[in-house]
């Protein structure tokens, strides 16, 4: 059910902004993304 969720706040956000968008839990796993070849994958926080 999250995962689904994170897909579709994926895919709506994307849209509306015109670029890529992912969705991930705490730990950083990428749980919805616009580019799906990046689901369930761990990405780096930003350093800011």
């Amino acid at each position: 059910m999250l995962a689904k969720l994170a897909q579709e706040i994926a895919n709506i956000t994307s849209e509306v902004i015109g670029h890529d968008v992912l969705t991930t839990d705490k730990d950083g796993m990428v749980l919805g993304s616009s580019d799906k070849s990046r689901i369930g994958k761990v990405e780096e926080p930003l350093k800011r």
